[in-house]
């Protein structure tokens, strides 16, 4: 309902009392906001967060094939100096059909997300769902945690993995010296128009029998793919930049592919 105080809460129940008598006994009158607070402060933080989840188990069937955005954020304002608290750190699991956060992990910091993004996952039923998360959590282990669970992955590949992303990335700059001549690739182009700004994006992808060595480590890996962006500034400057990713989802659903990678900027912004 939008309230985010104690004394918002006991304001709403006075102002829609007569809805609120359809679910609960208000024979005694609205608690006062202390009773409100006091009563949340009861609340067993682990114990909500299981019901809670179960509560999310029971409607994923409402988001099946749907994709999931893994991705940590550091709570702004979070941190006190005076007692030495750090930041909370979440890793949020975010349903681009549902627009919902279905479930969140805390950690200590940003290089704890390799231990949360597991426990994350056991806790959803992701078959048959698409699995995007950031190069902070493209590990061996979780991509087989997701084959396991009956999910699918599409994982970026960046400087934590250096040797494969080299090999990856020489394997599409080879592919561009020889113009795809005869090679098996999916590409595609869209283009974005957003504050003063024209954004091209060049989606390649290439299939695991060019990088066949690598399969034997990531469990069902299927695909590798590109994403070349050309940003054409308002002051007239040119940016280029190329992400690369791996995934288990075969080349024949490519377009799948394009369509959850551009999903997953929705849980970065």
């Amino acid at each position: 309902s939008g309230c985010d105080t104690w004394k918002s809460i006991e304001m709403f129940a006075h102002e829609r009392r007569r809805w609120l008598n359809q679910f609960i006994d208000l024979s005694s009158g609205i608690p006062s906001y202390y009773t409100i607070a006091r009563v949340f402060s009861l609340i067993e933080p682990c114990e909500f967060e299981r019901c809670l989840i179960d509560w999310v188990t029971h409607i994923t069937d409402l988001v099946a094939g749907d994709i999931i955005s893994i991705d940590g954020k550091t709570q702004r304002g979070s941190s006190h100096i005076q007692g030495n608290k750090k930041a909370n750190h979440l890793i949020n699991a975010y349903s681009s059909k549902a627009q919902a956060t279905l479930a969140s992990v805390k950690t200590q910091c940003k290089s704890n997300e390799i231990k949360g993004i597991p426990i994350l996952l056991k806790s959803l039923t992701i078959k048959d769902m698409i699995i995007t998360i950031d190069a902070v959590g493209t590990q061996k282990g979780i991509a087989n945690l997701i084959r396991k669970k009956q999910g699918n992955y599409i994982l970026a590949l960046k400087g934590n993995h250096k040797r494969f992303h080299k090999k990856v990335a020489t394997l599409f700059n080879r592919a561009d010296d020889l113009e795809y001549n005869a090679m098996v690739y999916k590409k595609s182009h869209m283009h974005d128009y957003d504050h003063g700004r024209i954004e091209e994006r060049e989606f390649t992808a290439l299939p695991m029998m060019y990088l066949p060595k690598f399969k034997k480590d990531w469990k069902d890996l299927q695909t590798f793919i590109r994403v070349k962006a050309t940003r054409h500034l308002a002051d007239g400057n040119i940016e280029t930049s190329a992400r690369y990713y791996i995934s288990s989802i075969n080349l024949k659903s490519f377009n799948k592919i394009c369509f959850a990678i551009r999903e997953h900027w929705q849980v970065e912004n």
